[in-house]
């Protein structure tokens, strides 16, 4: 039987051919290691620094505690406080502010001449009125708005309440007449509008007047010794003029 040899002919030649794989095999094996160790010994530097890091945040911490504590008490002090002055002060407002509604609504009736009737009303958060109503004629809208006006040349008296809140920046803002049948209610009031007479649309604030404080007299001078006291009325009498009459 004919045997063929397919062995290239290096192979052949050098019988010891397979040293140089085997070489490159070992030595690729050797860096694999060697990489493998260097990149594990990276990330256990890592992982240390890491550690180190937690500890010291652990540490600093620890250190801060007392501190933290104390700005959560100072915290809770604060809260505590600011609901106190908050309640004080819902306590110590002024009256102006707790009857303030009262007294609007006392002088939106008081002001209302007979013949004008409201049909809405609102009020807002800044103290501003729109006001809806209807007359029998413009006069009697004229002498409600000229009313709510005055409210501005009243002196104040801090014995009355009702003095000190006036109306400002009062706008007609319209003024209207249908003669149209309208058998539907107005909204929020349930009562059917009045036909044939005028409608108007009033805005207006309410502002707080300030109670000046009365001067305080001044301290008479004592009377002087041997003379008796002069009164204010004596003093007016002696003070009056003379007037000449004739013999």
């Amino acid at each position: 039987m004919i045997k063929i040899n397919l062995c290239p002919r290096e192979e052949m030649e050098n019988p010891h051919w397979w040293v140089v794989d085997a070489i490159v095999v070992v030595t690729l094996a050797f860096g694999g290691i060697f990489a493998l160790q260097q990149y594990e010994s990276s990330y256990q530097e890592k992982i240390e620094e890491a550690t180190r890091q937690k500890e010291s945040f652990d540490t600093s911490f620890a250190e801060l505690k007392p501190d933290l504590d104390r700005a959560e008490e100072l915290r809770k002090d604060n809260k505590n406080l600011t609901d106190l002055l908050t309640a004080l002060q819902a306590i110590t407002t002024s009256k102006i502010e707790k009857f303030k509604p009262v007294i609007v609504l006392e002088h939106m009736q008081t002001l209302k001449p007979e013949g004008v009737w409201y049909k809405t009303m609102e009020i807002d958060t800044a103290n501003k009125i729109t006001l809806t109503g209807q007359a029998f004629d413009n006069i009697l809208i004229a002498e409600f708005a000229m009313a709510l006006r005055a409210t501005q040349n009243q002196d104040p008296d801090a014995s009355d309440l009702r003095t000190q809140v006036q109306f400002s920046d009062l706008k007609l803002n319209s003024v209207s007449t249908s003669g149209k049948i309208d058998p539907n209610p107005a909204p929020g009031t349930g009562v059917p509008a009045m036909t044939g007479y005028p409608t108007f649309n009033v805005t207006l604030n309410v502002v707080e007047k300030a109670v000046i404080a009365e001067p305080l007299a001044p301290a008479s001078a004592p009377p002087v010794e041997g003379n008796p006291p002069v009164s204010r009325q004596d003093k007016q009498i002696r003070l009056e003029p003379r007037v000449a009459t004739s013999k």
